[in-house]
């Protein structure tokens, strides 16, 4: 497997991430610069037929929270998570098709669990260094990432009550997220930034060992 294609393919998240920050950015900036600008011109007072400009105010800042900013973002980690299963596959199958006398075929499984039948499969079969790659800071955190895009996907961003607790616990703790009361995971524009780092540092530590186990495969 080649890490430079993956790295460019990461590059090109980058640069989507980029435009989504921007464009989030820009959302934010517009509502607040109208308001601004609509009460500096009635001088802070509400003009008469205009009694419902809070209100307005309120839908407006919903839509672009709520709908326009967390679209986005929630788009992007199930993109981005689809991306991680779409490479362990490759990678998978890159051993299971090239040095199928010594590694078994790779069985995708049917219903998620790609990242842990992965895991297995790299570990047992292709013996990497499981220690230095799935040990580490990155693979945690893409886990956790995992069970992020799970709530976002199957629960509307809620954190199941039964058996999420320490997801839930990760969720409150963390600088890049936020949980609300009714525990709905919130994004936070730099929590898709530090995630795309960690995807790309995984890859980058995992290229690394297939080198390895690749050199010492070789007659």
């Amino acid at each position: 497997m080649h890490y430079s294609k993956i790295e460019q393919r990461i590059e090109g998240f980058e640069r989507l991430l980029t435009f989504i920050v921007s464009s989030v950015q820009a959302e934010r900036n517009f509502h607040k610069k109208y308001y601004e600008e609509f009460a500096k011109e009635c001088g802070n007072e509400i003009p008469e037929g205009a009694d419902n400009i809070e209100d307005d105010k309120y839908q407006s800042n919903y839509l672009t929270e709520e709908v326009f900013v967390k679209t986005l973002l929630n788009s992007y980690v199930v993109t981005l998570h689809s991306f991680v299963e779409a490479e362990l596959t490759a990678i998978c199958d890159f051993f299971s098709k090239n040095y199928s006398t010594e590694c078994a075929s790779f069985a995708k499984p049917q219903n998620g669990g790609v990242l842990d039948r992965a895991k297995e499969y790299l570990a047992k079969e292709v013996k990497l260094d499981t220690n230095k790659l799935f040990g580490q800071f990155e693979w945690c955190e893409i886990r956790k990432f995992s069970g992020i895009r799970n709530c976002i996907v199957h629960n509307e961003g809620y954190i199941p009550k039964v058996g999420y607790e320490k997801l839930c616990d990760y969720v409150q703790r963390s600088k890049h997220l936020c949980v609300s009361e009714q525990r709905q995971i919130i994004l936070k524009d730099v929590y898709c930034t530090f995630i795309t780092k960690q995807v790309l540092a995984f890859f980058k530590k995992n290229a690394d060992a297939q080198k390895k186990v690749i050199a010492s495969k070789r007659p």
